[in-house]
């Protein structure tokens, strides 16, 4: 019991954190957290627009990204970002935070759960320019998806990293379509093979992400790293994929991590045209 109210505490200072919200805002939304929690429901008022999401504290997380949107335009100029693409979009939380404040970005967002794939549909309805894909990203194929009803943002490929922060006794189990964003996948889909800006949060499976991207351009990269469960790896060592996917000189700009035992932590990297040296 402590923890859970630690745990909620930590979000609530999260979002009274974000430069990016009036202090009577922040306040109101948690205020309606507790009273959501409190009646079970399965939506809020957030942003200006209703939220609706699958678990009963669904709500609580969803304050982090008022403040991340923040850390990113602070490191990119997020007001420049004309396009974006979204893997591991879950519901929404990312898409729909940045659309609030950054309403002209297009959005090309990657959920693979097709049993939350229809909450992402509803919170985007009123969203313009977002397109919504229910494929994951990596080898062609189709692939076992592990995850919680109740915590559906924990879902992975790996089925220990849907218990990181604690055993769920609501595991599923279920088969999704997994697309390589090849070329001819690009023409099929009406893509663009240019980004500004790439999001990647896929719990665990960030190394066959950025391998099935080869082919695309982007200038950011907003990558949630493991580095304490399933599928961790070395920043550095992440950097030299990201290099050798994408052709590009690769640099840590910022990074960030929730809490000092966290399994993840967030990386901002940019990515430039490399430079050609004449021989003497």
């Amino acid at each position: 019991m402590v923890s859970k109210i630690m745990d909620l505490l930590r979000y609530d200072r999260e979002i009274m954190l974000s430069p990016n919200m009036r202090l009577e805002d922040k306040l109101l939304f948690v205020i309606r957290k507790y009273i959501a929690i409190g009646l079970n429901k399965r939506k809020i008022k957030y942003l200006g627009k209703t939220f609706y999401y699958d678990g009963r504290f669904s709500a609580v997380p969803l304050q982090m990204y008022p403040r991340e949107i923040a850390f990113l335009d602070h490191t990119i100029n997020a007001s420049e970002t004309k396009t974006v693409l979204d893997i591991g979009a879950n519901i929404g939380q990312f898409a729909f935070s940045l659309k609030s404040f950054f309403p002209n970005a297009d959005v090309f967002c990657f959920e693979p759960n097709k049993e939350i794939f229809p909450i992402l549909e509803k919170n985007m309805t009123h969203v313009d320019n977002v397109k919504l894909f229910n494929y994951g990203l990596g080898k062609n194929g189709k692939r076992t998806f592990y995850y919680s009803p109740s915590s559906s943002g924990l879902g992975s490929f790996y089925q220990e990293n849907v218990h990181q922060f604690g055993k769920k006794h609501d595991l599923k189990e279920i088969i999704v379509n997994v697309i390589e964003l090849n070329q001819e996948m690009l023409n099929k889909l009406h893509i663009p093979r240019r980004f500004d800006l790439i999001k990647i949060d896929v719990e665990g499976a960030e190394i066959e992400v950025l391998k099935s991207l080869k082919g695309l351009d982007c200038n950011y990269i907003f990558l949630e790293i493991s580095v304490n469960r399933k599928g961790k790896i070395e920043i550095t060592e992440v950097m030299k994929l990201i290099e050798r996917v994408f052709e590009k000189k690769v640099t840590l700009v910022d990074s960030k991590r929730l809490s000092k035992g966290a399994p993840s932590v967030d990386c901002i990297f940019r990515l430039e045209a490399k430079r050609i040296c004449a021989s003497d």
